[in-house]
This record gives structure tokens, sequence and C-alpha cells, in this order.
């Protein structure tokens, strides 16, 4: 609610006019948005914003519909095993990395060959080896422009959170694809 009364409200952007673009958790976020507009949800925030309401078009990258839970209102398993590896007493920042990974890429894709080389020793890296690599190109890059890097607990836990218990049914998704289908091209990356 609060990103479409900034964008409406604040900036004076209409939906209708506006494309989507978000990543990863922002990608949640977005189906959220891409729902409460097509349901009405949001016609308090501007009348313009009434049912059937949509962006002009939404790319959604890294994302998923569903997060751990298979069942609405049940917290899973796995975000309690997350949770509990990233607290062991003398786990690598190295091992945090990966495990942290494995909440939003599988094991198998992880490991498989990203078709990319190392560019000074020319061995092949897997895809989770290209995913920190980039982590690390912009945790430094952060550090020369005199962003000091931030570790908060309390901010990882926030996001596993959300990320586990988000949850759109598969019968609201095929019901946005097709409402959307004529008026909002969608592109979901996963």
């Amino acid at each position: 609610r609060d990103a479409l009364e900034l964008l409406r409200l604040e900036i004076g952007w209409r939906p209708q006019e506006t494309h989507l673009i978000a990543i990863s958790m922002g990608g949640m976020y977005a189906l959220e948005m891409m729902a409460g507009l097509l349901e009405g949800a949001f016609a308090s925030v501007s009348p313009d914003m009434d049912r059937g309401s949509h962006f002009l078009s939404a790319a959604l990258l890294v994302t998923q519909s569903v997060g751990w839970r298979s069942v609405q209102g049940l917290i899973p398993v796995g975000f309690f095993s997350s949770i509990a590896s990233s607290l062991v007493p003398g786990i690598s920042a190295r091992a945090k990395m990966y495990r942290s990974m494995q909440q939003a890429f599988s094991r198998k894709w992880l490991r498989a060959d990203s078709g990319t080389k190392h560019p000074r020793t020319g061995v092949a890296l897997s895809n989770g080896q290209v995913l920190a690599r980039r982590g690390a190109a912009q945790h430094y890059a952060k550090l020369r422009e005199g962003v000091p890097p931030t570790s908060s607990s309390f901010a990882y836990m926030s996001q596993v959170a959300a990320v586990a218990t988000h949850y759109v049914s598969r019968q609201r998704l095929q019901d946005m694809a097709r409402q959307l289908a004529v008026v909002c091209p969608l592109l979901i990356v996963c």
C-alpha cells in the first residue's frame, strides 16, 4: 500500500502509465501490488485505482510467487532450519552465504555450471560462485564509494521471515495472468 500511495499521491504517476520492474523480494511486493490493483484493494488511495486497475507492463526478475510454505498460514520447517543454520557458532561467512542462497535457488542450480569462466584462472564457475562474486563486487564497490557495510541480524531475519511466509495461490496467479493478459504484459524470471 505504501508503495502505491507514494507512486500515485506523492509522485503523481498512475499505475496504468507505469512500467513496473522488480527484483527478488521486490517481486513479491510487486505481485501483491498487482493483485491488489486487480481486486480493487487500493481504491481508497485514489479513485482511478478501482477494481481492474493494472500497470502498463511488469517485469519481475529472480522472484517467485510462493515462499517456502506450501499451505497458506503455515510456517514451513525450512524457515526454522534456515534461521538455525545461520546462528551456528563457528560457521564461516562463506557457508552462511551459500546457505542463504539456498532460500531462493535450488542446490542443484547453485552447483550447476554457469558457462562463465574465472577471469584469471579460466576455471569454470558454478551459478553459486557467480552470484557470490557479484555480491562481493557490489560490497567492495560500496566500500570504495564510502558506504559502510551493514550487517544486521534483525534485517536478515526479517527478510527470511518475509520470504518464508509469502504466498500467492496458484489459482490467484492464474486469475491474475488471465486478467492481465490483455492489458499488462508480464514477465516473471525465476
